[in-house]
Formats: C-alpha cells, sequence, structure tokens
C-alpha cells in the first residue's frame, strides 16, 4: 500500500503526544490549569453569571438593574456562607 508523507509525519508527532508529561512541567500544568471538576464549574457559573449580569444591564432600566444586580449579589453571599459553613461543619466532624 501507497502512504502519503504526510501519514509519516502524523505518525511521528502522535507518538509524542503519547509521551508521559514529568518533573516541573507537570507541576507547571497543575498549577496554571483548572484540572479538578470544581475549579471547572466555578469557571463555568461566573461566566453564566457575567453573562446575567450583562443581560439584567442591558435589558433594564439603570435603577432597576443596580437593584436587580445588588439582590442577586446578596443572594450569591448568603448561599456561599451557607455552604461553607456546612462544609466546615463537615470538616470539623470527621477531624
Amino acid at each position: 500500500p501507497h502512504s502519503s508523507p504526510c501519514m509519516h509525519a502524523g505518525d511521528s508527532c502522535g507518538g509524542l503526544l503519547n509521551l508521559p508529561v514529568e518533573g516541573a512541567i507537570q507541576v507547571m500544568l497543575q498549577e496554571e490549569a483548572a484540572i479538578s471538576p470544581k475549579r471547572l464549574l466555578l469557571v463555568y457559573l461566573s461566566l453564566v453569571l457575567f453573562a446575567a449580569s450583562l443581560l439584567i444591564l442591558w435589558k433594564l432600566p439603570p435603577l432597576l438593574a443596580i437593584a436587580t444586580l445588588l439582590l442577586l449579589d446578596v443572594t450569591i453571599m448568603i448561599v456561599m456562607l451557607h455552604w461553607s459553613r456546612t462544609y466546615l461543619r463537615h470538616l470539623l466532624q470527621i477531624g
């Protein structure tokens, strides 16, 4: 069978992609990238909240938009405070 040079280049590059990352580069990749599911969820949640904030600012009159954003911020703070206290209690119980 006839093989093209592109296939050989792809095969050689594909072999390089399977090499393990070790040492300082591995530490850097783990520190720089939001790899954990919780971090990814927080990134997605922040993007959704940012989009919602822009939509509120765009669609509502200024005073109503400010009041709505203030209510949204207070709600987020209350929920996060509750979750933080619950998680702290859990950590204290497991020792």
